[in-house]
């Protein structure tokens, strides 16, 4: 499993493109991603975060795990979560619109 978020500073921690990720990582990001945007369509928050987490843990590079992980953690006002997470997806795909506009609502 690739772990990049051991750092204290959270702020500070983006995926490293050194990180080795399997296809097997890649497969089960995939399935957690599923598990946790479905968890969030039925309005599981918590357990969404927990499965897009997990996702961002077997993929850090994956921007949609980022995403998942901005998006509920936003839905459960945890503003320093969601704001990392936003940036991480603007690190990831530069110029995206949704992470912009997540970034400006907690400024």
């Amino acid at each position: 499993m690739a772990t990049w978020l051991g750092k204290q500073d959270r702020t500070e921690a983006y995926p490293d493109s050194n990180v080795t990720v399997t296809e097997a990582d890649v497969a089960s990001a995939a399935a957690q991603l599923h598990t946790a945007q479905s968890l969030l369509e039925q309005g599981q928050t918590q357990s969404a975060l927990k499965a897009a987490e997990s996702a961002v843990g077997l993929n850090p590079r994956n921007a949609q795990a980022h995403r998942l992980v901005a998006r509920a953690a936003s839905l459960l006002r945890d503003s320093g979560k969601a704001k990392h997470a936003w940036r991480v997806v603007l690190h990831l795909v530069p110029g995206d619109v949704e992470a912009l506009a997540g970034i400006k609502r907690f400024e």
